[in-house]
């Protein structure tokens, strides 16, 4: 798998993976969809800054591109300097594989991609969230050293929120 930051050329790229997921009912896929698909210019830019610059309690994060022989198979954002309180809503890590794509391992090769990533970082440990009804994504947080710390309803979801430890 390749891992890199989106750039001007890969708006058919993305557009084709977002209409893929939304044929299988997903309505939010990324990181400030609205913007990409409003202005991908303007989105692309403020990807390239938020790796570089600090986004106020945000912090800087990545938000990359899983390709595989060129295919886009995965999107996932990595958050190394939230805020504590955004750490235990958001978790510093989030990944979607294409639904065509899925069943595949990809998820467990990015999230562990990611982790090694947040190690060069310099953190510690990692908090990661999905809805509790998500077993595909709760198997590859768990695969991944995953440990179950808290239960929150948020609006209509109940989310399971997980922190692995990266001092191995």
């Amino acid at each position: 798998m390749k891992y890199r930051l989106p750039d001007i050329t890969d708006k058919k790229s993305i557009n084709e993976y977002i209409e893929e997921c939304y044929e299988t009912g997903e309505k939010y896929v990324i990181y400030d969809q609205d913007t990409l698909l409003a202005d991908y210019e303007a989105w692309v830019m403020n990807i390239k800054k938020n790796s570089k610059e600090s986004n106020g309690e945000w912090g800087r994060s990545l938000l990359l591109f899983c390709e595989k022989e060129g295919r886009l198979i995965g999107i996932m954002t990595i958050r190394y300097e939230l805020s504590k309180e955004l750490e235990m809503i958001y978790g510093n890590i989030g990944y979607n594989v294409r639904p065509s794509e899925r069943n595949k391992g990809y998820a467990t090769k990015m999230l562990a991609h990611a982790l090694g990533v947040c190690r060069e970082k310099g953190l510690h440990r990692v908090i990661i969230g999905c809805h509790s009804d998500n077993i595909a994504s709760t198997s590859v947080i768990k695969k991944c050293g995953g440990k179950f710390i808290l239960e929150k309803k948020e609006d209509d979801n109940i989310n399971h929120y997980y922190e692995i430890s990266l001092n191995n």
